[in-house]
């Protein structure tokens, strides 16, 4: 009974501070059990991070880091955002349009989308779509994708 009621401060404090949904928690849980499925072979570092991405039309597609032998990388954002695009219904670039991601890692070390991830998101996300993750205190940090990445490339045709 101790732990429940622990629990439920945790995760009434994280929405405070925060100030995030108990399903955007749900989403950060179900992206740091995801990480579990990262690929890193042995002797590399084993950081394993999870992301799931929600677009607009409620579709959720999670991701794992990939880290081959060969030294070649693909974070866990670009794995969930080309499920999202291989396995999305209908076709075309704007078939796929991001509300929410949600990054998280086993380690507990901040663990914000990197440049290219940003990058590859921004034909699909709006100003409105929210990044989750966490700081290096382990507090959700939630930002929309416009203040992540001020000016990002667009194809212009």
């Amino acid at each position: 009974m101790k732990f429940l009621a622990f629990f439920l401060i945790l995760i009434w404090s994280l929405q405070v501070r925060a100030n995030v949904s108990a399903q955007d928690l749900a989403f950060m849980a179900q992206a740091k059990a995801f990480a579990q499925n990262a690929h890193i072979p042995s002797g590399r570092n084993p950081f394993r991070v999870g992301a799931v991405m929600v677009t607009t039309d409620g579709k959720v597609f999670k991701g794992a880091n990939v880290k081959l032998a060969c030294g070649l990388t693909q974070c866990a954002e670009r794995v969930a955002l080309y499920k999202a695009l291989t396995q999305k219904s209908g076709g075309g670039k704007k078939s796929v349009s991001l509300r929410a991601i949600y990054v998280e890692n086993t380690a507990g070390h901040e663990s914000a989308p990197c440049g290219v991830c940003l990058q590859a998101m921004s034909d699909f996300a709006t100003d409105e779509t929210l990044v989750f993750f966490r700081d290096a205190e382990g507090n959700v940090v939630v930002k929309k994708y416009s203040d992540m990445i001020s000016h990002p490339f667009r194809n212009p045709h």
